[in-house]
């Protein structure tokens, strides 16, 4: 097992948790070298990278209760968002990835740190970051919905069957669930 900082395993445990300020502070530590990770093993494609930065947080939060701990935080990300992109290569038909399978480390993780992001990319990866925040201070059953309808593609029918509602109430929580991330947009970018 790693030994972590106490810093990084008190974030640890505040994310199995569930304390959304602990969502917001990974998002924060991590989400920039995460985007430049995903960015490399994407060979330079910008909107795929946020992509698989955005699927890599949304399966962090599904699989945190799951983390052994074997790997830094960081390390656990970066192989989450390398199965991610590897997922997508396949999809799209390519058969190797952009670079060898390596391990982020520690020195790997300072150089990413280092490494300045352009201007539009950097206000695309805080958008997306603020977009993650917001999601994860939701109502369980708010976030589950909109991941599903929005980020998996679910559609209304299949919903409302897995929830056992009707198509119509099923269509009104997702309603409600729009309001209130929208709600919760509105407060993340003001703060």
């Amino acid at each position: 097992m790693t030994e972590h900082s106490a810093d990084e395993s008190e974030l640890i445990a505040a994310l199995r948790r569930g304390e959304t300020g602990a969502w917001a502070e990974l998002c924060d530590r991590y989400g920039g070298a995460l985007y430049r990770y995903a960015f490399h093993r994407t060979g330079g494609e910008a909107a795929w990278a946020e992509d698989i930065r955005q699927e890599t947080l949304l399966a962090a939060a599904d699989a945190i209760r799951s983390f052994r701990g074997d790997a830094p935080l960081f390390g656990w990300l970066c192989s989450i968002a390398r199965r991610k992109a590897a997922d997508e290569l396949r999809r799209r038909g390519r058969l190797a990835d952009p670079l060898p399978d390596d391990d982020p480390s520690e020195e790997a993780w300072e150089r990413m740190e280092r490494d300045p992001l352009p201007e539009a990319l950097l206000e695309s990866v805080e958008l997306r970051a603020m977009v993650v925040r917001a999601l994860w201070s939701l109502p369980a059953e708010y976030r589950r919905l909109l991941t599903e309808r929005y980020a998996d593609g679910v559609d209304v029918d299949t919903l409302a069957r897995r929830t056992g509602r009707s198509y119509k109430a099923t269509e009104s929580m997702l309603s409600r669930a729009r309001a209130a991330l929208r709600g919760k947009l509105n407060e993340v970018d003001h703060d």
